[in-house]
């Protein structure tokens, strides 16, 4: 964000005459210490140039980004005085959008909700405007207690970010009956139906046999012949693991009958889920697995939501696919749970609560809430960053960067040499070897973790090597497919103390697994993925739920509190729609653990 920001404002403003390139050029240095998160250096850089220059056209420039470098050090009053000094003083300059955002930005930080509401108001520029919604969902987030926002949309009855915000804390949180009133206002504010939140003739109904329907894109005509369709391991993976798990459930008496559909993927248009969801037989589901692809998936939301039949996501973990819709369900742990979780595992396990936070924009919203929840229990965020493709390696370098000095004499380099965070290079300059003493900008051990939130193994590398390089430990959290980089061992992952959010995480070395594993090879002729035990656990648990509590598994979910996994660590629902057992998976003795359950699985070839 903040090179964003520097980016964009750098280049509104060309100059040509002499003495404003060198002020540009003594603004631009200033930014560097901006970007590489050094705030006090910047703050007094900003500080020297506003001083010398009240009436250079760069003026502005350095109020602004001495406000901006005050923010980032967390003096949040001192910013806001500089950013209203610079709009009394020039309220026309061309960039009041920028400090009328970071004024709204600041005024949530000081608790000030009314005046930041007015400053995000008085933001002309239409796509900065829109990410003011962003700020204030980090300020709704900021509220630990639910009647603390129940207060602040009171005093706010026609905020409609707030007044959705507020009515999806209070679906979520089991919270409607109790505000129902509440509830029933801001479903009227915001145009929404209410038997989305209040179903009537709501009733969990036991049968002799369930039905389920399994809207996969097998992309075929018929999905009793797997051959057709081998290039497609991962949606066969899933299918033959919920076969197996029909098989299973009939052998304990408890019938299933399996309804499988083909949605033809993605791209060919929506004519086949259209077909699928106009025949009869579908009205008298119980349960739909599916879809996977986002175009037919909408329509099926649709569709569950107006006929009350549950549907499930074997793969997704993001809240969106829950929506609105009480009835749709994620298999896994969703957005919200698994930041939770990952949150409540760091404030429990870092002594140090200084936090660096790189993220990926798809999971933008599991970082900002992992972020606030940790600074409401005390930690520091000083690094929080997006990251991508391009620049991976650049940000990844904030770990390792260091600042260069030239070595003068012997005693300042033996003054030197006993400290961690400073290492020594010959280079030859001009026809002779000179020594530079490289000292580490990051100090160690002034940070206690880094959260990679990103599924990317280019991602996972870079920032391991960058950690790896370092002359201490500093303990990272990433994603689930980092345990599939080929080019970092355990025993790496292990040192560096790198811990996973992994949701369907199997643990391989329990009497069960390995007699599951063999019964699947058996039958399948071939090694089983983890998704085949994910459609396998996936259709026992859910018919064992349909079998003993009738077709809404909801009910289940809010009379087991915990329902032990066939093969995984479990399921805890609740009230709520996502799995929020989440494993948390680390390398401990050349295994990987689960910290969050106590399970383990076998050593990794």
């Amino acid at each position: 964000m903040i090179r964003y920001v520097i980016l964009i404002l750098l280049v509104s403003l060309l100059v040509t005459d002499l003495e404003a390139l060198n002020y540009q050029a003594e603004v631009l240095e200033a930014c560097r210490f901006l970007i590489y998160i050094e705030y006090r250096v910047a703050l007094d850089a900003f500080g020297g140039l506003i001083a010398s220059s009240a009436k250079h056209p760069f003026g502005d420039y350095a109020s602004f980004f001495y406000g901006l470098s005050a923010y980032q050090q967390g003096d949040f009053k001192e910013a806001k005085d500089m950013w209203l000094q610079q709009i009394s003083r020039n309220g026309n300059w061309s960039q009041t959008d920028h400090v009328n955002w970071w004024l709204a930005a600041v005024s949530f930080k000081l608790d000030e909700y009314d005046k930041g509401n007015a400053y995000l108001a008085a933001v002309r520029d239409r796509n900065l405007s829109k990410t003011g919604a962003n700020l204030k969902f980090d300020y709704f987030q900021s509220k630990s207690e639910l009647r603390d926002v129940v207060a602040l949309q009171q005093s706010n009855a026609g905020d409609e970010v707030l007044a959705a915000y507020l009515l999806d804390q209070l679906y979520v949180s089991d919270s409607l009956i109790q505000y129902s009133d509440k509830a029933k206002e801001l479903i009227e504010l915001l145009g929404k139906d209410e038997e989305d939140y209040f179903p009537r003739n709501y009733q969990s109904v036991k049968k002799d046999v369930y039905k389920v329907a399994v809207l996969f894109p097998f992309n075929y005509d018929s999905a009793e012949s797997a051959s057709a369709v081998a290039g497609n391991r991962t949606v066969m993976d899933l299918y033959e693991g919920i076969l197996i798990g029909v098989e299973q459930l009939e052998a304990e008496g408890k019938k299933i009958a399996l309804y499988p559909y083909d949605t033809k993927g993605n791209r060919p248009g929506l004519a086949a889920i259209d077909q699928i969801l106009s025949q009869e037989e579908m009205l008298g589901m119980d349960l739909i697995i599916g879809p996977l692809y986002p175009r037919p998936f909408e329509r099926v939301f649709e569709f569950s939501k107006q006929h009350r039949i549950n549907m499930i996501n074997p793969i997704s973990e993001s809240d969106r696919v829950m929506g609105d819709n009480p009835f749709s369900f994620l298999y896994k742990s969703g957005t919200t749970a698994t930041a939770n979780a990952l949150a409540d595992y760091a404030i429990r396990t870092f002594d140090n609560q200084n936090a660096f936070i790189f993220y990926e924009q798809r999971d933008s919203l599991l970082a900002s809430i992992y972020k606030t929840k940790l600074e409401a229990n005390d930690f520091t965020i000083p690094v929080f960053t997006e990251i991508n493709f391009d620049n991976y390696r650049e940000q990844s370098s904030l770990l390792t960067a260091t600042d260069d000095m030239l070595i003068m004499s012997d005693y300042q380099q033996d003054s030197l040499s006993g400290f961690r965070h400073v290492t020594f290079d010959e280079r030859r300059k001009s026809g002779k070897m000179e020594t530079y003493a490289e000292i580490l900008k990051v100090l160690p051990d002034s940070v206690g973790h880094v959260f990679v939130c990103s599924q990317s193994n280019l991602a996972a590398s870079n920032f391991i090597s960058a950690v790896i390089q370092r002359p201490d430990t500093i303990p990272m959290i990433g994603k689930s497919k980092w345990m599939d980089i080929s080019l970092v061992t355990y025993d790496q992952m292990e040192d560096i103390g790198l811990t996973m959010a992994v949701p369907g995480f199997v643990p391989a070395n329990t009497d069960i697994f390995e007699a599951t594993r063999t019964a699947f090879i058996r039958r399948l002729k071939i090694m089983p993925s983890d998704y085949h035990y994910n459609g396998y656990e996936l259709m026992v648990t859910m018919g064992n739920l349909m079998h003993r509590y009738g077709n809404y598994i909801q009910e289940g979910f809010r009379k087991q509190q915990f329902i032990p996994g066939i093969l995984s660590g479990g399921f805890e629902y609740g009230t709520l729609r996502s799995n929020q057992r989440l494993p948390i998976v680390k390398v401990i003795d050349s295994e990987l653990v689960d910290v969050n359950n106590g399970e383990t699985i076998e050593d990794k070839d």
